[in-house]
């Protein structure tokens, strides 16, 4: 029979339909009148061979078939299916593991060959576990990562396909195995896997999809909505709602600990965000006076995400704790079968290992990860959603009073630092005309001074430590760790430089003052901080963080390339017995163009237009030193430095454009700077969420959530921002057009033949002869 394989193969291998089908009849028929099946099981157990090395494959006939084969060759795989329908279950290995022919054709989208395996199927007599295996094996080969074979299982693979066809085929085809297994008295609690090996669900699957392939967003949302439909338009016999319907995956989290609407939020898809934020709001049931929504925030916000994953991690440990691990199988083995029973020793269990619980990212802690940040268009998009909105509110009246605490803290603290730097100087380097019998004040006032402000620094820096300490705790540490960066950077060299300052004046009193001055200006730059909180100011500070960190960045690379290159050269040029080493003919000038270092600073005060060089003429090679100048000129002072003020004027028009979205953003930006300070301290004394605590019940299991009250009516609720008018462009619906028919008036003036008046009319229709007299309507106005 191997020859006859071979053939087939061939036959297959050239898309020679009729002779493939020959070879199928034939062997058909001779299984029957021998009564064996001998062909059958050549069928199941033949694999095919490359054809240049000979050697063997891991490709039964039907991969081979449905790898060769068009559409229009489908008879050859439906009859393939008909001999021996145990071949849809063979999976492939190695880098292909998994993979089975179903999932090929629904790669393919072969969906009139689906039908009819479909069909042959129910008619098929196969074992349960075969039925079962052709529909749960999951495709985990290395090949087949960030593909549409990623989803595994059969179903959501023809998901990823983004073919509502080839998706409704196979869901039907799925739900249709699983409710024959049940009917055939098989396991009764056969249920539709939702979840594949790496815990995703198909809704997980699809916002990976999305984003990776942006482009697809549109062919991701109609097949969204397809399975939800589908899911909800299911009678009470379907089995895929199990794994389809939205109240019973959206809660479900993968290994990462992240349900869809996370992961949504993590890579930035405001519009698959707002899909299931919506989807997943509950009508309150207890507000009779007003129409109200509670929108499950219990992942979204930061205190409540923390308090269900702590009270989930407290359960597991209990749970685990009243277990019994396995026999030690060491102990087990040296067990004397054949003792009597006084001699037998009682042996127990193993301990069970702690199993450590992972946490994950609320949402509002996505919002400020460095990979979702950088794209402010998406979560300016999320945070524009009015729960998202009330959310962030809420928890700014929750937090403001110790806002507003620090605030007047730090600045009564900075105001007292200033008095009492400035009254050092006085004591630490006295001049000529300070008065003697003034020095006891300043004195007592420093010291004093002194004393409050290293506990103050102590006190900073401990904060400080406490910052960088919950940046790598987080969840998700590494993208989390650049949040407000500047911000602490700023708090800790404050308090850094604060208490070596007092420390030093303790030591001697004459002391270098580079640390206070340091120290100075890095607490009054902190100040910005708290004017993240103010709508007026925030979008400003926006601005000037956007500018610093981007515009200035950019521009700082080619004034660096512009300021080492041309230094050498003037250096170079002006470098030499009888050269003149300054730029001017002023011979005590101390910044000489023979040292490098001061070279460079001569440059950019040329750049800034704040000198010039007026002994360029005695250059050694004054033509090549003119030509430096001007090409130098122009690099800086016309290109580089209009490049920059024109990046700028951008930056401060696109911050302008979006300023409540950025008010919204440094708002929270500075609640979860807040939180961060107490953050490690949740673990001992866990906080206070501000938002009520709801039981949920879903398929007969009772959950704890948190939940956001929204009232439609309530225009506290509401929230209105000044956008631009681009900035929900993508919630405009599209509209039917409206066609408008404008008639044409007709302007006439008539002589009356007897008064010898003019008469000026229009006429809108000659149909109906509508004429409106402009003298009289004129003389009516003016009486008016």
């Amino acid at each position: 029979m191997t020859t006859e394989m071979e053939a087939l193969q061939r036959a297959i291998k050239n898309q020679n339909m009729s002779l493939a089908l020959k070879i199928l009849d034939e062997n058909k028929k001779n299984e029957e009148k021998e009564k064996k099946l001998s062909f059958k099981s050549d069928l199941e157990h033949y694999y095919c061979k490359n054809e240049n090395s000979k050697e063997k494959t891991d490709d039964n006939i039907l991969h081979f078939a449905v790898t060769h084969l068009d559409e229009k060759h489908r008879p050859v795989i439906e009859e393939l299916v008909r001999q021996c329908p145990e071949l849809l279950e063979k999976a492939k290995g190695n880098k292909h593991q998994g993979q089975t022919p179903l999932h090929i054709l629904i790669v393919r989208k072969h969906n009139d060959t689906l039908q009819e395996i479909r069909r042959l199927l129910l008619d098929a007599t196969i074992g349960d576990n075969i039925r079962h295996n052709i529909f749960n094996t999951k495709v985990q080969g290395t090949l087949f990562r960030k593909t549409s074979m990623e989803g595994e299982l059969p179903y959501i693979v023809a998901v990823l396909t983004l073919d509502i066809e080839t998706a409704k085929v196979v869901i039907e085809m799925t739900d249709d195995q699983a409710k024959k297994i049940k009917s055939e008295g098989g396991n009764a609690d056969e249920k539709i896997a939702a979840q594949n090996s790496r815990g995703d669900t198909a809704y997980h699957c699809l916002v990976k999809h999305a984003a990776r392939h942006p482009e697809d967003i549109q062919k991701v949302i109609a097949m969204w909505d397809f399975l939800t439909s589908f899911a909800k338009n299911c009678n009470e016999n379907r089995q895929i709602e199990n794994a389809l319907l939205p109240d019973n995956v959206f809660h479900l989290t993968n290994k990462e600990g992240m349900r869809p609407l996370q992961l949504a939020a993590h890579f930035g898809l405001p519009k698959l965000f707002s899909m299931i934020l919506n989807s997943e709001k509950i009508p309150n049931k207890d507000d009779r006076l007003f129409d109200s929504n509670l929108f499950d925030i219990s992942v979204i916000d930061t205190v409540s995400h923390f308090l269900l994953q702590r009270k989930q991690e407290e359960e597991t440990r209990r749970i685990k704790s009243t277990q019994v691990g396995p026999m030690n199988q060491s102990n087990s083995n040296n067990f004397n079968s054949t003792a009597t029973p006084s001699t037998k020793k009682l042996e127990v269990g193993q301990k069970v290992k702690k199993v450590k619980s992972q946490y994950s990212q609320s949402v509002l802690e996505m919002m400020c990860n460095r990979s979702v940040a950088r794209d402010k268009n998406s979560v300016f998009e999320i945070i524009r959603q009015p729960p998202m909105k009330k959310l962030i509110t809420k928890k700014w009246k929750s937090n403001r009073k110790w806002f507003f605490i620090w605030l007047a803290l730090h600045i009564s603290i900075m105001i007292l630092y200033s008095f009492n730097a400035m009254q050092w100087s006085i004591v630490a380097f006295p001049t000529n005309t300070t008065n003697p019998g003034t020095e006891d004040l300043p004195v007592t006032f420093v010291y004093g001074s002194s004393c409050f402000l290293i506990g103050v620094g102590i006190v900073y820096l401990f904060i400080s430590g406490l910052l960088i300490v919950t940046r790598f705790v987080r969840p998700n540490a590494l993208q989390y760790a650049t949040h407000d960066l500047e911000y602490l950077i700023l708090m800790l060299v404050f308090s850094v430089c604060l208490v070596i300052d007092k420390v030093w004046y303790f030591i001697s009193v004459e002391h270098d003052a580079n640390a206070i001055i340091i120290s100075l200006l890095c607490g009054w730059w902190f100040s910005i901080f708290f004017c993240r909180a103010f709508e007026s100011i925030s979008y400003y500070v926006a601005m000037i963080q956007r500018v610093i960190f981007g515009d200035l960045l950019r521009f700082g690379l080619f004034l660096v390339l512009a300021l080492v290159s041309f230094s050498i050269a003037f250096q170079i040029l002006f470098q030499g017995t009888g050269v003149p080493t300054t730029y001017d003919s002023d011979a005590n000038r101390e910044i000489s163009l023979s040292v490098y270092g001061r070279t460079v600073f001569l440059n950019i005060r040329l750049m800034f237009g704040l000198g010039d060089i007026e002994v360029i003429g005695q250059a050694r090679d004054p033509a090549m030193a003119y030509a430096v100048y001007l090409v130098y000129v122009t690099m800086t002072y016309l290109i580089l430095l209009n490049s920059l003020i024109a990046m700028i004027s951008e930056t401060c028009a696109a911050v302008r454009q979006n300023e409540s979205a950025f008010y919204r953003t440094q708002q929270l930006s500075v609640i979860l700077f807040l939180e961060d300070i107490f953050y490690l301290s949740w673990y001992k004394f866990p906080p206070t969420s501000p938002f009520g605590l709801r039981e949920v019940k879903r398929n007969g299991v009772t959950e704890i959530k948190y939940f956001l009250k929204m009232t439609d009516k309530n225009p506290g609720d509401q929230f209105e921002e000044k956008a631009s008018p681009t900035a929900y462009h993508s919630t405009v619906k599209s509209t039917e057009p409206l066609t408008i028919n404008i008639t044409q008036p007709f302007y006439e003036e008539r002589l009356d033949a007897e008064s010898k008046q003019v008469t000026k009319l229009i006429r809108w229709n000659d149909r109906e002869n509508t004429e409106i007299n402009l003298t009289d309507l004129a003389m009516e106005n003016s009486h008016r």
